[in-house]
């Protein structure tokens, strides 16, 4: 039989199974999307399972069930199937061929050929706009909402040496069994296990595998109702109703009814309580090993790749004692700066580390990429431990607070927050903050900063008398800082409250619990120096009206229940202004005094309030020329003359309850499009 005969016999084999795989397991009539979720084994091994050239024309099927059911899971699949398969220009004219069985109950025809190749290129113009939309398939979110939803981005690009990891862990997560199972990840920090989790959690056939999936992060610091919460919320099943809930056995109970008889799996990120492993007797552990010298080499690469300077790189790499972290952020480092004098000065300062032992000396090793970093970043990092750790960092809260600090050099071109995100941007490039979420315009949403590299931060904050994160022991240092970041423990601690008595010149307080509580903070409010206070996580039950008299403020968040009075106004330099409250029933009115801020760039109301119209008051009312973001206002009535007064507004966020017939002539929704400057739009309706 000649070549072409065999050809033709193979793809006359392919057509007539793919038709088969076509008809008996993904008819649209017959077989939803449901019977991929209910599925017990792989989608992938499923459709492997098959002929390959078969494979392709499953994915066309998938690709018209995402366009029926916009599902965020068909997109995710679609993605990874596309990698595969795209790349490959033999397969995609086999596939061209394979596809006219669809026009023909037997082997296809030559003169089928046109229409196949029509199907197949409006396949590839649907998947192109979903590239476009997401940036990249292998970015696709994954169905199942969490903590760390776009996973894309995170660390995508130092997975050298895990891939042997991820088979390993993903064989033994898809091991059939009713039990529940217990795996541990563990190792040193800044090793790679928060990296590997993550792309086993976005791994395809887990995807497939898992009803349900969520991701909490635990740290040092957590509560049982917390956690749960975050649970709860990861995988999509936290209404507002239960998270107003205090009960942790109801929430329990809540959570336990959503799992049970599905198939779920539960990432436990950042633990630090080892007896957590030994809850059950089926637990077993992963031992995360060091990269070796060569693998630790193949990394740098990823970053940084010169190669008249290889000889040098191997050293640093060697140098890096096999640990991930160390060789991405001194990757970052390297890649700023390709002067051999650099590189060896670098390798030099290895060289002298080396009596030390290994938990200094990588602590001396992520040191290095700070005290090479240029003078207007170092402000900008350091900064970043007044949050959390392990928190996401909302980027639009960040770069308001460094607005706020002043940390920004001017530029003639460009708003102070435009070069924040520079600065953010540039941070990223040099490894020392990841990526955590995106929106879907590609713009970075939340951060964070690996725990190895917060502790060098907050050791150079203290030394520097840049900042001080004040926890429980109530340890006073020897000078006033500028700065003070008070996280939850302190916040309850009695040390807290002789402590500040000695910060009376401090210029910020942000104070970080992770949720609401209750505690008064009067004593703190009387620093007539302050800048920016950020007590969002403070539940006030009155307003604290010595605010009032903090002239200086420039940034202000705060949790009250109620509406801000008019005296906000003597605020005369604020700039960002956060209200958060939960009178989900009854909003506050936004005092018209807010139009006499003309400094202001950024009011937000959470979840809503009533703003009034300034056209009902005064001519005197001023002109809010520099307001950028306007988010939480609720059934405004917009005119022409409105936009005029605020004309370089770039956010903007509305909701409207009204009646199923509502007359929307009022509103004059059409007015918005004179916003020139305008880049986020979300309206909320609600209909009664």
């Amino acid at each position: 039989m000649s070549t072409q005969q065999n050809l033709d016999a193979t793809i006359s084999d392919a057509a007539s199974k793919a038709k088969k795989a076509l008809t008996e397991f993904l008819h649209p009539q017959k077989y939803t999307l449901e019977f991929f979720r209910s599925m017990n084994i792989s989608l992938l091994d499923f459709l492997l399972d098959l002929f390959p050239y078969a494979l392709f024309v499953v994915l066309i099927r998938l690709v018209v069930l995402y366009l029926q059911t916009s599902s965020q899971k068909m997109k995710y699949i679609l993605g990874h199937l596309c990698l595969i398969f795209a790349s490959n220009v033999a397969t995609v004219v086999v596939v061209l061929v394979v596809l006219t069985a669809q026009y023909n109950s037997g082997a296809p025809k030559k003169q089928d050929l046109p229409h196949a190749i029509d199907d197949f290129g409006m396949v590839v113009t649907d998947l192109m706009k979903i590239k476009e939309a997401y940036g990249n398939t292998s970015d696709l979110p994954p169905p199942a909402a969490s903590s760390r939803e776009d996973l894309g981005d995170t660390g995508k690009d130092v997975l050298v040496g895990l891939d042997s990891a991820v088979d390993k862990i993903r064989e033994r997560l898809l091991e059939a069994s009713s039990e529940r199972q217990l795996l541990s990840i563990v190792g040193m920090g800044g090793i790679g296990k928060t990296t590997l989790a993550i792309q086993v959690f976005k791994d395809g056939a887990i995807l497939a595998h898992f009803d349900v999936r969520a991701w909490v992060t635990v740290s040092q610091e957590y509560s049982l109702r917390h956690f749960i919460l975050c649970l709860l919320d990861s995988a999509q099943m936290l209404t507002q109703e239960k998270r107003q809930d205090i009960n942790e056995q109801v929430l329990g109970m809540y959570l336990h009814q959503h799992l049970m008889y599905r198939r779920y799996l539960i990432i436990i990120d950042d633990v630090w309580d080892t007896q957590i492993c030994c809850l059950d007797p089926s637990s077993r552990v992963y031992q995360m090993p060091c990269l070796n010298d060569k693998t630790s080499w193949k990394l740098l690469c990823t970053k940084v790749c010169p190669t008249e300077l290889e000889s040098i790189g191997r050293e640093i790499a060697k140098s890096c004692k096999g640990l991930p972290l160390a060789v991405v952020v001194i990757g970052g480092l390297l890649c700023k700066d390709i002067q051999i004098k650099v590189w060896r000065d670098v390798a030099e300062t290895f060289k002298n580390q080396q009596s030390l032992d290994f938990n200094e000396q990588c602590l001396r090793i992520l040191g290095l990429s700070y005290n090479h970093l240029p003078h207007h970043l170092r402000p900008c990092l350091l900064y970043i431990v007044v949050f959390l750790g392990d928190c996401e960092i909302p980027i639009s809260r960040l770069i308001n607070l460094w607005v706020a600090e002043g940390f920004l050099e001017l530029h003639a071109s460009k708003t102070l927050e435009d070069v924040a995100e520079g600065y953010l941007k540039d941070l990223i490039a040099r490894n020392l903050v990841s990526i955590c979420k995106k929106s879907c315009n590609g713009k970075i949403r939340t951060c964070n900063i690996h725990d190895l590299l917060r502790d060098v931060c907050v050791q150079n904050a203290h030394n520097e008398n840049f900042l001080r994160v004040v926890d429980s022991t109530g340890e006073r240092p020897d000078e006033s800082p500028r700065r003070i970041s008070i996280h939850l423990d302190a916040l309850q601690a009695n040390s807290t409250h002789d402590l500040m008595k000695s910060y009376s010149y401090v210029r910020s307080i942000v104070c970080m619990a992770g949720k609401p509580i209750d505690n008064p903070l009067v004593a703190y409010l009387s620093f007539v120096y302050l800048r920016v206070l950020d007590v969002l996580d403070v539940c006030f039950r009155k307003f604290p009206h010595q605010i009032i008299r903090l002239v200086r403020l420039r940034y202000l968040a705060l949790y009250y229940d109620g509406p801000l009075p008019a005296s906000i106004s003597k605020l005369h330099n604020l700039e960002t202004l956060v209200h958060h409250h939960s009178s989900f029933h009854s909003y506050p009115l936004l005092s018209w005094v807010i139009w006499n801020m003309p400094k202001l760039r950024h009011l937000y109301v959470k979840p809503g309030c009533y703003f009034i119209n300034p056209y009902r008051l005064s001519s005197s009312v001023s002109f809010l020329l520099d307001l950028q973001t306007l988010v939480g206002v609720r059934n405004f009535k917009w005119t022409k003359g409105i936009i005029e007064r605020i004309p370089n507004l770039k956010k903007l966020g509305i909701s409207y309850r009204v009646s199923s017939s509502v007359d929307w002539s009022t509103y004059q929704l059409e007015t918005l499009v004179y916003l020139r400057r305008l880049e986020s739009l979300k309206i909320i309706i609600k209909c009664d």
